[in-house]
């Protein structure tokens, strides 16, 4: 693919002292990336029965933006599905980067595509506010803040943060799966 993740682009803006990601960008990319979701989240089988993929590692570094302005979602590696075709995780093993894990996948318990939507939700809060959500001293620290502790809106870390925004971000990163979008 012909482009450049997320996380290099944040690097290369922050090199050049650009502080803050062009919002309608940010928002071309979360809708992007919910489609590429949205595709392999309702991929089935030849019987149609429904694959349940899921990809467990949303994150920059995973999101692709092409030369010609397209979001690709990279590095299916750890995805799983609940036909048995992809690696399985052992009780006690992550898989992931932390800092994107939903409160269920930081607590090692069963996911599903709510776990991605949760990501999704961390990638566009910190695209929108310019700020890292979850960032601990240490990866079990960065663990504790996902299941403990209580998030901060976009508006508290950015004001004149576009209200109805807030909401998509603020229901994207619901603790509970069942209070997050069922679909991307």
């Amino acid at each position: 693919i012909h482009g450049e993740d997320i996380r290099s682009i944040v690097r290369g803006m922050r090199r050049k002292s650009l502080v803050e990601f062009p919002l309608e960008h940010a928002l071309a990319i979360g809708l992007g990336v919910c489609a590429g979701l949205a595709y392999a989240h309702d991929k089935r089988d030849l019987d149609g029965r429904l694959l349940g993929i899921v990809h467990r590692d949303i994150s920059p570094q995973n999101v692709v933006i092409t030369f010609t302005g397209d979001v690709k979602i990279v590095d299916f590696g750890i995805a799983k599905s609940d036909k048995g075709t992809a690696e399985d995780t052992k009780d006690g093993q992550l898989k992931g980067k932390v800092p994107y894990m939903s409160p269920e996948q930081a607590a090692g318990q069963d996911i599903d595509l709510r776990s991605d939507i949760f990501a999704v939700g961390v990638v566009l809060f910190e695209l929108t506010t310019g700020k890292r959500l979850f960032k601990g001293n240490s990866e079990f620290e960065t663990l504790k803040l996902i299941i403990d502790r209580d998030y901060p809106k976009p508006s508290d870390v950015k004001p004149g943060y576009p209200p109805a925004l807030e909401r998509i971000v603020v229901r994207a990163l619901a603790k509970k799966r069942e209070d997050r979008y069922p679909t991307a």
